[in-house]
């Protein structure tokens, strides 16, 4: 079987779900919105129209969010898109969606140059429908932005080295310092995996240095310009709050440390974990799925055997070990915690296994010992992974909204957002009462009424306070937990469906 014949079909189909699965109705799934998006989202909305976070930092680095003070710069990326397009769940999501396919096509571009169409094609096919990878891209957080930023500088690192054509090693600079303000597991991350690129990317360094020190010192320069402001802010009270809320050396003695390290790491491996069941917790993965696709196991495992033996000589075989090294530090920001739920820190994992099931295809493509089985392997594999996208497409995009909304919050989210539309569709527009009972409820009220304006007699669109009675001109949004008011109308339910009856979660009155 020719990968000539095989491999332009396979890869269209491959980009188009990869691109479905992380862009399709990202309005309502994952349903409801959860704290930390709506968070994200007034803060995009509120420095695009004021410069200032919801928290009054003007420019801000390091947002206060919660508390947990998570780096601004998916903040400042999403900013001109609920600025622009509204403040919606979908327009929030938006940026984590579109990075997130950049980085399949960073990954996909690495590979070909250095291994070849059939090792880039291998990746493709892991990386479109990785469901952990999907989930993150649909989660509107700053997250993916780690190995997207990882990944970008590796592209364009590989570009550079090519005379020239050394500006990209300028650009690969500029992202690789970058990912230093992406995410909180950066700051375990970045140092080792900065260490294992350096080694790989060494006799490059060497060749530039006779005659072109400019483009050795010049980028270096540039990824120092972002690091070591980043570490001067992780020092500081605020950038070091995460770290003491979730790193095991604040919250385990020293006794049990090393042992809960090493237990985190070897979960990190769990057959049943990555390709069956997954981590179990429904808002950071789809429940009852892997965190990597069926069709993984047999191109990783191939890929292990081709970086071990089969690309000895191969020009790309540095690169590849590259990967390998990057495959083994991944679970580490993972292992430093002390949740074993908290899948989010194996964000910087990818997309080092997608690339060795890529070298595993690309190896199966060409081996000579496999020329008379090979048709009986990429039959078998391509099968695979098209029943393998077909489960995920119906657990992600079918499934998971109807099972998820409780975790989702999306009892306030629906509330509010009827509330919203109800307050609109009238002829004297009522201000709308928010519960206090709500958690959260004030952040959230400001992503979905961020644009409406004052009522004409000046009062503000809406107040966070509690109501036993409605004035003409109001309404009130309260969670089912709030007494409900006999001489008001409910004019929407928000009910969980998941139970048997459904539920009432919250609702939205209106005077008789």
């Amino acid at each position: 079987m020719r990968i000539a014949r095989l491999g332009p079909g396979l890869a269209a189909l491959a980009l188009i779900l990869a691109a479905v699965l992380r862009l399709y109705d990202l309005e309502h799934n994952p349903p409801g919105l959860y704290q930390d998006e709506a968070s994200t989202g007034v803060d995009a909305y509120s420095i695009w129209n004021t410069g200032k976070d919801r928290a009054g930092e003007r420019w801000p680095i390091i947002a206060r969010s919660y508390g947990d003070y998570p780096f601004a710069t998916y903040r400042y990326l999403t900013a001109p898109v609920v600025g622009l397009l509204g403040v919606t769940p979908g327009h929030e999501r938006l940026m984590a969606g579109v990075l997130s396919f950049i980085l399949v096509l960073a990954l996909v571009f690495v590979l070909r140059r250095a291994f070849g169409p059939a090792t880039a094609l291998g990746a493709l096919l892991g990386a479109a429908i990785c469901p952990t990878w999907i989930h993150l891209a649909r989660y509107g957080s700053e997250q993916i932005l780690l190995p997207t930023t990882l990944m970008l500088a590796v592209a364009m690192f590989e570009t550079g080295k090519q005379a020239g054509r050394r500006g990209w090693l300028w650009g690969g600079a500029i992202a690789l310092g970058m990912s230093a303000f992406s995410y909180h597991a950066a700051k375990v991350l970045l140092p080792l995996w900065t260490l294992g690129y350096l080694v790989y990317f060494w006799p490059t360094l060497k060749a530039l240095w006779p005659s072109e020190k400019r483009h050795v010192f010049g980028p270096l320069a540039i990824v120092m310009a972002f690091v070591i402001p980043s570490i001067m802010i992780a020092m500081t009270p605020e950038g070091n709050a995460r770290a003491r809320d979730a790193a095991a050396f604040f919250k385990l003695p020293a006794s049990e440390l090393a042992s809960n390290i090493a237990s985190l790491y070897a979960l990190s491996w769990s057959p049943d974990r990555l390709f069956f069941s997954g981590p179990g917790y429904v808002t950071l993965a789809p429940p009852g799925i892997g965190m990597w696709a069926w069709s993984d196991l047999p191109l990783i495992l191939l890929g292990l055997v081709a970086i071990a033996r089969s690309l000895r000589g191969h020009p790309g075989r540095r690169l590849a070990v590259f990967f390998f090294y990057w495959f083994l530090i991944g679970p580490i920001p993972y292992a430093l915690g002390y949740e074993r739920d908290s899948i989010t820190r194996l964000v910087g994992w990818f997309p080092a296994p997608q690339a060795i099931a890529g070298l595993g295809f690309g190896w199966l493509m060409v081996s000579t010992r496999l020329s008379r089985t090979r048709p009986y392997w990429v039959a078998g594999i391509v099968t695979v992974w098209l029943a393998s996208s077909a489960w995920i497409v119906n657990r992600i995009l079918v499934h998971y909204p109807k099972v998820a909304e409780r975790q989702w919050q999306y009892e306030i989210s629906g509330a509010l957002k009827c509330g919203r539309e109800y307050a609109l569709s009238q002829q004297e527009r009522p201000q709308i009462i928010v519960s206090t009972s709500f958690t959260n409820g004030l952040t959230f009220a400001q992503f979905w009424y961020a644009d409406l304006p004052p009522l004409p007699d000046g009062r503000p669109a809406f107040v966070m306070a509690q109501r036993t009675e409605l004035n003409k001109r109001e309404i009130f949004v309260a969670p089912s937990s709030v007494e409900q008011l006999k001489t008001a109308d409910m004019v929407c339910t928000i009910k969980w469906y998941g139970s048997d009856p459904p539920s009432l979660m919250s609702h939205v009155y209106a005077p008789k």
